[in-house]
């Protein structure tokens, strides 16, 4: 409760007590921070994403994590949040060099010499979960080994429960926090959190995504060294090479930055459109070109996976956009997605065509895919259509992929490389072997349907026959004011208690008779009793902000 509150307390410094009241999370507040106070003098004329990431930083490793996950989720917050809160930055200063060497001889359970042959004890990179070294194993082998920070995921799991039992106090007070699911995504977060904090997780995934990729010569992912990697400890090929953020280190390369943007964007397409299983994040600082032109990845911890069903229809969807389809871009996004009671499917209708129309007019071409899928998804998040997670993953990887390219090469046409790889994956489901699988399947769904309708049917018929039709109506909602009611009643009968309470005691301390009777000191117990109930009463209505 106390990190809650402190948590709560920085959201208030930079401005959002408003938001936290409104919630119901103010009472976790001082008085001082109470709604109606401005955020300090330094950020009160920033914009709120501004404040909303300084706050993030200030909070920690955890909300700075919680922020990069929410950064990837265009269709939940408004364009100018993603753009601000991808900024959140994690500078840590590494952790000593004698702590990488105990927790290494705790996970591997070998004396630090028996481990390793040269071990570097500057570490490569300094992250909020971890840390990388450079290592030579006793067999030779250059390998980059990653240490998790000590005692790391005791805080996170604490964040974690803070972040969990605000979205649930947040679903009590707020419709729209329970419109949003709250503490669905709450779940969600947190079971990527945890998932980075499983190096054997990471393992796996760069184990699978080298098998996927076995046969692509322009690709490279490190091999990871099974016997040094545990839950805490992940050791892996060391691999160098020019890091794409570095201009300087891609010039010293002798290569054509065209075809390696080309084979890049080839490649993640054919993760996420023809594998199903795929980097999530791979912006430049998870990627490094080698000498010899190959593009290495790193950081398998958020990989995502997707079925043949979300698969086609990203490759639909990506043929819709480039011929301006305005009918099946409509009809894919209310087949994927979960539709809101507040909907207009009409209104979504005119304004994604209005906005196809605009890309597709006198600007079509010139418009990267990034900027038109992000409009679209803010589209999404303004006409309450929530699409699956796996679905905005597809398409978060396909545009940080373009973006990468276009550091590479400028001029890159990346719309042509996705048409391609869009056909390529509507051609394959045209295979004859492919159609009659599919028939197939449906067939066995229809055979399933039919076996089970007149069971159903007769099932239904005969508790209709037994019990009658009942019809009941649920009014959501209905039961919050019968809540406050039920408040309000308790609140009056303490206060005549209380009171009646007071007034016995005065009475009493009036009365020579009872005081000779019960003596001063029960009559004054009495008395203060009901005082100190008084003032209880009188605290919790002012707490509650609502005298």
């Amino acid at each position: 409760m106390r990190r809650a509150s402190y948590v709560v307390a920085v959201f208030a410094k930079f401005g959002f007590a408003s938001v936290l009241h409104s919630v119901g999370l103010d009472r976790f507040l001082q008085r001082r921070d109470k709604p109606g106070e401005k955020a300090d003098a330094a950020t009160a004329g920033l914009e709120i994403p501004v404040r909303l990431r300084l706050a993030l930083e200030e909070i920690g490793a955890t909300a700075i994590k919680v922020g990069q996950v929410l950064s990837m989720r265009p269709d939940l917050l408004p364009p100018d949040y993603i753009h601000e809160l991808r900024k959140l930055q994690e500078e840590v200063p590494p952790f000593p060099y004698e702590q990488v060497q105990q927790i290494l001889e705790q996970e591997l359970g070998a004396p630090f010499e028996e481990l390793f042959a040269e071990f570097d004890p500057e570490p490569l990179g300094s992250a909020s979960l971890s840390q990388v070294h450079a290592a030579r194993l006793l067999t030779g082998q250059k390998v980059a080994v990653k240490v998790q920070r000590p005692e790391v995921a005791q805080l996170i799991e604490t964040d974690l429960a803070v972040m969990r039992w605000a979205a649930r106090q947040a679903s009590k007070y707020s419709q729209w926090a329970r419109e949003q699911k709250l503490t669905d995504w709450a779940n969600e977060i947190a079971r990527i959190l945890r998932h980075e904090l499983d190096f054997t997780r990471e393992a796996k995934n760069a184990q699978r995504m080298r098998e996927n990729l076995a046969d692509e010569p322009r690709a490279l992912v490190p091999r990871v060294f099974e016997e040094y990697t545990t839950r805490r400890v992940l050791t892996s090929q060391l691999v160098t090479g020019a890091d794409i953020n570095q201009e300087d280190q891609l010039r010293e390369l002798d290569i054509d930055r065209h075809e390696v943007a080309r084979a890049f964007a080839q490649i993640m397409l054919r993760q996420t459109i023809a594998d199903g299983f795929f980097h999530a994040d791979p912006h430049g600082g998870n990627l490094k070109i080698t000498p010899d032109g190959r593009i290495a990845f790193f950081d398998f911890g958020h990989m995502g996976t997707a079925g043949p069903q979300l698969r086609n229809s990203i490759a639909q969807g990506i043929n819709a956009l480039l011929n301006g389809d305005t009918d099946e871009i409509v009809a894919i996004i209310t087949n994927v997605g979960m539709i809101g009671e507040q909907t207009d499917l009409r209104m979504l209708r005119l304004d994604i065509d209005k906005q196809v129309s605009e890309y597709w007019g006198a600007s079509a071409g010139q418009m990267a895919m990034a900027e038109i899928i992000e409009n679209l998804l803010g589209q999404l998040l303004r006409h309450n259509i929530h699409m699956p997670p796996a679905w905005i993953s597809l398409l978060r990887a396909i545009t940080i992929t373009e973006g990468v390219c276009l550091q590479l090469d400028p001029d890159f046409d990346f719309q042509e490389v996705a048409a391609e790889a869009a056909r390529e994956m509507m051609l394959e489901r045209l295979r004859p072997t492919n159609i009659l699988k599919s028939l197939g399947q449906l067939g066995h769904e229809l055979n399933q349907y039919a076996l089970r309708l007149p069971r159903q049917l007769s099932q239904l018929l005969l508790r209709i026959q037994v019990t009658g039709l009942k019809v009941q109506l649920e009014l959501e909602e209905a039961d919050r004011p019968l809540r406050k009611l039920d408040t309000m009643v308790n609140r009056l009968a303490f206060s005549i208690i209380v009171a009646a309470m007071i007034i016995a005691s005065a009475m009493l301390l009036s009365s020579e008779q009872a005081l000779a009777a019960l003596g001063y000191p029960a009559t004054a117990v009495l008395t203060a009793i009901g005082t100190i109930m008084g003032l209880w009463l009188l605290y919790s209505i002012l707490r509650s902000g609502r005298l």
